[in-house]
């Protein structure tokens, strides 16, 4: 049986810069409110559910299951900042993570919800886990969760090592795709001492830009984009300005072998100002 495995995350709902519905209703004092999202949010919208569409016809015309993976930060109640927060209602952080996530798993067969960071999704990641039960995803019967810290997949005979955080990352484009060959070797000798199985492919998100470790790596590494655009600590960072894509990996996964591609979309970038 073939397998279309669809992997992102970052999608950081809740915050201004980060993925939502075109409208949702969230909960007031005593009345719900209607939040309308931005230009930029809605573009994004319009791109994620151009690639949960693509992604399900891809599956059908090669006669396979499709299998979706969010891999953390699907909400965003930041205890760094509360400036750049749609609510700080908790049901209201669950209602527009499960606006986000609903569509994807509408077309899935499967759908996985790995947990990301706690300062952005809460301790233990609760916000998540409230989020994957929304929207009915595929439950971690071994920890009776139903959503994952650690997501290992056996697919077609494939291992797949999916998790939110690496254990390094670059900060510039000559130590981005160095940091995926890096996180290669670790897993490697880690999983080796512990006389566990090497993974064939490993799937990490949470440094908001996509790598590729390379075919010569086992295992294959893959760093994940993000569905956020630029936050106030990014420009901090120097990243005013930065334009840089979103989007997924999409893995062709059959009899023991995969092919994959990048699904990306490039924001638009702000008009210059020109002199009257």
């Amino acid at each position: 049986m073939a397998i279309v495995l669809v992997v992102t995350g970052d999608t950081h709902p809740n915050s201004y810069v980060g993925l939502s519905p075109p409208t949702i209703e969230l909960e007031g004092i005593d009345e719900q409110w209607t939040y309308i999202a931005s230009t930029a949010q809605r573009e994004l919208y319009n791109s994620w559910l151009e690639l949960w569409q693509r992604s399900r016809l891809f599956a059908d015309e090669h006669d396979a299951k499709l299998y979706g993976v969010h891999n953390g930060d699907g909400a965003d109640d930041n205890y760094h900042s509360k400036g750049g927060l749609i609510s700080q209602n908790p049901s209201n952080i669950v209602r527009l993570g499960a606006g986000v996530l609903q569509p994807a798993r509408d077309v899935c067969d499967e759908f996985f919800v790995v947990k990301g960071t706690r300062a952005h999704v809460g301790e233990h990641g609760y916000h998540e886990e409230n989020i994957a039960r929304a929207i009915g995803a595929t439950r971690d019967e071994r920890a009776g969760s139903a959503s994952w810290w650690f997501l290992p997949l056996d697919l077609e005979g494939l291992y797949f090592h999916i998790a939110h955080h690496p254990y390094t990352f670059g900060t510039r484009p000559w130590t981005a795709v160095s940091a995926a060959a890096r996180e290669s070797s670790i897993i490697l000798h880690k999983t080796t001492i512990a006389g566990q199985p090497v993974p064939d492919v490993v799937l990490r998100s949470h440094c908001h830009y996509g790598a590729d470790s390379g075919m010569t790596t086992k295992p294959r590494v893959f760093f994940c984009w993000p569905w956020q655009i630029t936050t106030t600590y990014g420009i901090r960072l120097g990243a005013a300005g930065e334009i840089v894509p979103v989007g997924a990996w999409v893995f062709l996964i059959e009899d023991g072998h995969y092919t994959v591609e990048p699904h990306l979309w490039w924001p638009r970038s702000k008009e210059h100002w020109t002199a009257p």
